[in-house]
């Protein structure tokens, strides 16, 4: 697992990269965005809430973004970035994954 260069730097401004909403369907489920504020020229999402089978981002200006329906839970996660396994180095880190927790 990469750690992204933005790691290191713990004086950068914490950027919003997980965003949850309640979803306006369903009581159950959240909206959930992530954003990847990196490099890349591909950018795909990886967890239990993905069936473990990769989501890609879109491309937004300067970050990659995808909002998907989650049950609450706490979740570890990664991005795959050009192929590469890599933490969100704006979230909570455990086992050597991001960490979220949705309420």
């Amino acid at each position: 697992v990469e750690k992204p260069a933005a790691a290191q730097t713990p004086e950068k401004a914490k950027k919003e990269s997980v965003i949850v909403r309640p979803n306006p369907k369903s009581s159950k489920y959240r909206r959930v965005t992530f954003r990847w504020f990196g490099e890349g020229k591909k950018v795909s999402i990886v967890s239990g809430f993905t069936m473990a089978k990769p989501q890609a981002l879109k491309k937004r200006g300067d970050y990659w973004e995808t909002t998907l329906s989650i049950a609450p839970g706490t979740y570890k996660f990664l991005y795959i970035v050009d192929g590469k396994n890599t933490l969100d180095p704006y979230s909570e880190e455990k086992d050597g994954r991001s960490l979220i927790v949705i309420e």
